[in-house]
């Protein structure tokens, strides 16, 4: 028996975020097409006022795969570069830029969303030059080159590095407008959440039922082309036998707009019973698309059945540990397997009893908690974990009758694989594995007991 402490000792899925503030010291490329030839190469100069448009821009910009401009409200004079007035027919003759624009101001007056993903980390890009930008206040839109050369011909931007920046005054107010591109891949600006808000209790599911939660999915900015996002989703409970599918599973979503898909949930017959929460995401290329939940956490989960049990499973990235109490005589753990002895490729079914020995009834606590795990020693004498489940009853406390023998949960069913968070289950191949189940409710005790078994 392993001597682990304390009796979750859980590692679950470790989700690192990298977070990449932007630094524009670019080098520029060797090759390239130039919009415009540098007339004057000196940089920013300080200026007093602002020039209608068209005032075109004659420092350098060299276009590469991806370009991009980012729109900030600023103050009046509050960076020393060129300031370019747009009235009403020159705004319209740049719609990229009067949509940016408009969305700066939106972002300026509190909607946030018009410009950055909610995540509640604020990040800011400064640089040498103009404002700093707060990510929250920084509306992006891709162009074409023929737009960024539509725009250089119509606004002052100054070349500084591989960028160019100005400001534009337009209806009073004045907005720092950098004009950017890159060969490299950048991470498009996506949203995905649940449309309607989750309740707080699990949804009851009949077998042979099904039940669709929305998802709205929004793009922000995508740097140069529409976004293919594929979804995909998955029981955290992979013996429950629900089926988890998104229709349609993949959406082609050009900039700032949106799109919707179904998480659909299906219960058949041989769905077995408890609470059931799943696993969901979206990807695009490398990049990840988390879907949020709207209200604090409150995600969709259904219940089978009468069971108030929550059952989750986990891989060989998750381990626990068995309890230093020493359990009361009257009650007993015991775990069972329906064979000793299996062939590769059989599901092992474990069973969970809880046994009242004594001639009175036992009142449980209300909070229970069954932690299994699958697990042997390798070589060099050291324990390595390969499949766990985690049942919770948070319902009424459980009494248990005199001289009792009372399952916990339901069977479960090990399919004999073992897996990582975002990997692919693997086979765990022959050899002696050893079932350990732990068992707390009733005053802090913990029940610990463990059966072998062979694969072939």
């Amino acid at each position: 028996m392993k001597t682990l402490n304390p009796v979750i000792l859980g590692i679950i899925a470790s989700i690192v975020i990298g977070l990449a503030i932007f630094a524009v010291i670019l080098q520029p490329p060797k090759t390239g097409t130039d919009i415009f030839v540098a007339i004057n190469a000196t940089s920013i100069k300080s200026i007093s006022g602002c020039n209608s448009a068209p005032y075109p821009s004659t420092d350098k910009f060299l276009p590469q795969k991806i370009i991009w401009i980012s729109v900030i409200e600023i103050e009046k004079n509050q960076t020393s570069g060129d300031c370019t007035i747009l009235n009403e027919d020159s705004a319209h003759k740049l719609p990229k830029l009067e949509q940016s624009i408009l969305g700066a101001t939106q972002c300026k007056e509190g909607n946030h969303e018009f410009c950055a993903i909610p995540s509640g980390i604020g990040l800011t890009s400064v640089n040498d030059f103009g404002v700093a930008v707060d990510d929250s206040l920084n509306y992006r839109t891709s162009l074409t080159q023929d737009e960024t050369e539509n725009l250089l011909h119509q606004i002052k931007l100054a070349a500084h590095g591989k960028l160019n920046f100005g400001d534009v005054k337009y209806h009073g107010k004045y907005y720092q407008v950098i004009l950017q591109t890159t060969d490299q891949h950048i991470s498009p600006q996506i949203i995905a959440e649940f449309l309607q808000p989750i309740s707080h209790t699990n949804d009851p599911l009949q077998k042979g039922e099904s039940i669709n939660y929305t998802v709205l999915v929004r793009t922000l900015a995508t740097y140069g082309k529409p976004v293919n996002v594929a979804f995909s989703a998955k029981p955290n409970a992979k013996d429950s036998g629900l089926h988890v599918d998104f229709e349609p599973s993949n959406l082609v979503i050009p900039e700032r707009s949106e799109a919707k898909t179904n998480l659909i949930v299906h219960a058949d017959e041989n769905t077995r019973d408890g609470i059931y929460s799943f696993f969901y995401n979206g990807t695009t290329g490398n990049d990840m698309v988390w879907i949020s939940c709207r209200s604090f956490g409150s995600c969709p989960s259904v219940q089978i059945g009468n069971s108030s049990w929550s059952i989750q499973t986990y891989g060989n990235d998750t381990y626990g540990g068995n309890g230093n109490v020493n359990p009361i005589p009257s009650l007993k753990l015991d775990v069972v397997t329906d064979k000793t002895v299996y062939h590769f490729g059989e599901n092992v079914e474990i069973k969970n009893f809880i046994i009242n020995n004594s001639t009175k009834k036992i009142t449980l606590d209300k909070d229970l908690r069954l932690w299994v795990q699958v697990y042997n020693k390798n070589q060099k004498g050291s324990y390595v974990f390969f499949y766990a489940i985690l049942a919770m009853y948070d319902d009424q406390p459980m009494v248990l009758e005199p001289k009792s023998k009372t399952l916990l949960a339901r069977a479960f069913y090990w399919d004999q694989q073992t897996f990582r968070y975002m990997t692919p289950p693997q086979w765990v191949g022959p050899g002696t594995y050893i079932i350990d189940s732990s068992f707390t409710g009733y005053n802090g005790t913990v029940w610990d007991t463990e059966a072998p078994i062979s694969i072939k």
